[in-house]
């Protein structure tokens, strides 16, 4: 099978209390490492391997997800499972 064939699933739900100083506006994964987010590492590296299907687990901060990701990127179709409704 082609990772095509294969659903990616991404679980981004929780408030990283640890980072709390550094995550308190933002997620987690959208911290920046050099001239990118780490969330775009991470779906550049499913892209380029021919995945195609990710689906976000998202909770807190779920709305900062949705908007700066949305349904596309690059050739992955993106799409959501909310674990509770608004952004906190």
């Amino acid at each position: 099978s082609k990772p095509a064939d294969y659903h990616v699933i991404i679980i981004a739900a929780g408030c990283s209390r640890r980072l709390a100083e550094m995550t308190r506006d933002t997620p987690k994964s959208f911290l920046p490492i050099k001239d990118k987010k780490i969330i775009e590492y991470t779906l550049d590296a499913l892209s380029e391997r021919g995945f195609r299907h990710v689906t976000f687990v998202v909770g807190y901060m779920q709305d900062k997800y949705i908007d700066t990701i949305g349904t596309i990127y690059k050739n992955l179709e993106i799409d959501y499972v909310r674990l509770f409704r608004g952004s906190d």
